[in-house]
């Protein structure tokens, strides 16, 4: 027993080590980096915490987000506290979920050369990767890792030691790996495609168990097909998937994910350890067969999924699992006495040409910022090659040929005895620079909020959960803030992501109109009567913005900054007004006169004088635009111009039980900036009057009144 514990001390030495060195870094993050991918882990792990429930939920709906385990491994640091206590408490536990992963490649690795030395060489070195820049965030790749390199030990285990028990294991490990990252689904067709590799004819005799599950999947894709379903309706992007599954480009852009995989692996590795995995599968060996398919069918769902979905970019995002398999194989090839040799000319051909095709897109490494693309960290390496090297042209040509000469260089010194150290210690090295590289640039530059990452900006936000506790649930009401579409959409995803409390997203007339968060979010969708009230009372709170122009819910305003407002409203939700004639974002729309309609009170039984007051903007260039506001009391005319028209306390006579509106009529049109109720149309323009920056209606109550 002691023999066989004490080996395995220096692997919980390592994983410590590397733990609490990453530990450093993740905890010196202060901010999200990845949006929305971060919100949605976020709530989905609040919505855990809060209802106790195992499944996925988002603003009280159970979602299609099958990928659930990281969001149950986080949930218990947000249990207590305000958002930036708890973002820190995960982000340390990322440190320790994302490298033990080092566990499960040493045991892989130890089984597949027969070398202790060996194994834990491979094991640093899968801790050395440059996608470990993903550790500091709330994303699914920290679980994803280790859960990948766990499946692949227990399909390993399966293919070459045939067992029932094997068999279920592998299917269990499967299971968890495709809770982790829904794209792991297509390790069930990884494993049987092995298993026939290994076995052959023999394979029903040897993995009942396996094979009758896999015949069951079979059947049950045959009837989603019949069904009109496809696979991707498993996933939230689903309804994005158009097309075949092998679209037009596939060939092209699977050598650039290929060549972007082996770029982050040193390029050495990928091609020897891809030789040594092609030569020994033909030979039926397990290993070796487990990581060819693998290695070649998860570029190849990464591609499609990017021509389908993503557009064309190589997401090395989506690619880095394979990695230790890389890994594994390189030290094999090293360690074997038939080191590959003719076998190296496919994986150095397919690399060099993905390389002279261009691993890189053209926005991945032309951020002005230096900021890196979170779906390809990898072309931060590109990028900083291209100045090195004068362009993207000659950074191409000296990848493809230094290929070549690395190939060449290797089977030239294959025979050479030290040429596994010296080969290890250079790739450790370069490794290390890699990921050294990529974490200083994540560091030293602004994360894509604009700010620095090391800074937490949540004293500026989560004000919500300060004035109605974290266990409050808020609503809400995304509209602009200011002119900037970019800058309204951060606003209101700053807002969610600081505050426990805001657990309901509602919008008015369409649930695309300033949908911030996409399709991953549900939304309420609000409608008002004749009276003013409300199709649904989501929550007590409810954050509109002090330039919402379209609707403002009755309530007692309990806190505001100066872009928004909390309301604790009158349940079942009411208007105290809505507008028509007027744009989603406050602009008038030209020829039409805008109304805002003001609704009675509950239980007002008399007319009632109100007091309503506008704030006006004229378009940029305009330095008179007459308005005229005319209520069922009096009469205002104004000029709109360079600075703000105010129109205060305009008398309404609100009749009980129904409404009254207020005109108003602008004289003359012009262009103005696009809608902002979609980024697409925000880059366009438009014709419009005048900007109602402002318009509120006074809680107080002037007494009865008669309308003239």
């Amino acid at each position: 027993m002691r023999s066989r514990v004490l080996p395995l001390w220096p692997l919980a030495l390592l994983w410590v080590a590397a733990a609490a060195g990453l530990s450093l870094i993740t905890t010196s993050v202060r901010d999200w980096f990845v949006m929305t991918d971060e919100l949605v882990y976020e709530r989905l792990a609040i919505a855990v915490a809060r209802t106790g429930s195992p499944l996925p939920h988002v603003h009280g709906v159970l979602v299609r987000s099958l990928d659930q385990l990281y969001p149950l491994l986080i949930a218990p640091f947000f249990t207590s506290g305000l958002v930036a206590h708890d973002l820190r408490g995960a982000h340390l536990l990322n440190a320790w979920v994302m490298t033990s992963a080092c566990i499960p490649v040493f045991l892989l690795a130890r089984r597949v050369t027969g070398s202790g030395a060996a194994a834990y060489a491979v094991a640093a070195l899968a801790l050395l990767l440059p996608w470990f820049v993903y550790a500091p965030f709330l994303l699914t790749e920290v679980v994803a890792y280790p859960a990948f390199a766990w499946a692949m030990l227990a399909l390993h285990a399966a293919a070459s030691r045939p067992s029932a028990r094997n068999d279920v294991l592998a299917l269990l490990a499967i299971v968890l790996a495709f809770l982790a990252r829904t794209e792991f689904l297509f390790l069930v067709v990884v494993f049987p495609l092995t298993l026939i590799a290994v076995e052959r004819r023999n394979v029903l005799r040897a993995h009942r168990v396996a094979m009758a599950f896999t015949g069951a999947l079979v059947l049950a894709g045959i009837g989603l097909l019949a069904s009109g379903g496809n696979l991707a309706t498993l996933t939230v992007y689903g309804q994005e998937v158009r097309g075949g599954l092998v679209p037009a480009g596939t060939a092209t852009w699977y050598l650039k994910h290929l060549a972007m995989l082996a770029l982050g692996v040193g390029v050495l590795p990928f091609v020897v350890g891809g030789a040594w995995l092609l030569g020994n599968a033909l030979r039926g060996d397990a290993f070796a067969s487990l990581g060819a398919i693998t290695v070649a069918l998860l570029p190849l769902e990464t591609t499609s999924y990017d021509l389908h979905v993503g557009g064309a970019i190589s997401r090395d995002r989506y690619l880095f699992y394979v990695a230790p398999l890389v890994l594994v194989a390189f030290a094999a090839a090293l360690l074997d006495r038939r080191r590959p040799l003719r076998s190296l000319v496919g994986p150095a051909a397919v690399v060099t040409a993905g390389f002279a095709l261009g691993p890189e897109s053209a926005y991945t490494w032309n951020d002005p910022y230096g900021r890196l693309n979170a779906d390809t960290p990898v072309s931060g390496l590109f990028s900083a090659l291209v100045p090195q090297l004068h362009g993207m042209g000659p950074t191409r040509a000296v990848l493809a040929v230094g290929t070549v000469v690395a190939t060449l260089a290797f089977a030239f010194f294959a025979r050479a005895r030290l040429l596994a150290p010296v080969l290890g210690v250079l790739l450790a090295a370069a490794l290390a620079a890699e990921t050294s590289y990529l974490f200083d640039r994540l560091l030293t530059n602004d994360g894509t909020a604009s700010r620095p990452l090391t800074v937490s900006p949540a004293s500026q936000f989560d004000w919500i959960d300060e004035t109605a506790g974290r266990n409050a649930d808020v609503t809400i009401v995304p509209s602009p803030i200011n002119t900037n579409w970019f800058q309204t959409e951060q606003y209101w995803r700053d807002t969610e992501f600081w505050n426990v409390s805001v657990d309901r997203d509602a919008h008015y007339g369409s649930a695309g109109t300033f949908a911030f968060t996409g399709l991953w979010f549900p939304k309420v969708v609000l409608r008002f009567d004749a009276h003013g009230r409300a199709n649904a009372s989501p929550t007590p709170y409810v954050v509109e913005a002090l330039k919402e122009s379209r609707f403002r819910i009755s309530g007692k305003v309990v806190a505001s900054t100066g872009d928004t407002m909390l309301i604790r409203t009158r349940e079942p939700w009411r208007a105290d007004w809505t507008t028509a004639g007027v744009y989603d974002d406050g602009w008038t729309m030209p020829h039409t006169v805008a109304r805002v309609r003001v609704y009675a009170l509950p239980n007002q039984t008399a007319p009632l004088l109100r007091y309503l007051t506008f704030q006006i903007w004229a378009p940029s260039g305009v330095t008179h635009r007459r308005f005229t506001v005319r209520s069922n009391l009096e009469t205002r005319r104004g000029i709109a111009g360079a600075a703000t028209a105010f129109v205060n306390s305009v008398h309404v006579c609100v009749p009980p039980r129904g409404s009254t509106d207020v005109t108003l009529t602008v004289q003359g049109s012009s262009t103005i900036p696009g809608d902002m109720a979609t980024e697409q149309q925000s880059v366009g323009s438009r014709q419009g009057g005048v900007f109602l920056s402002e318009i509120a209606l006074a809680d107080d109550l002037g007494g009865r009144c008669r309308i003239a």
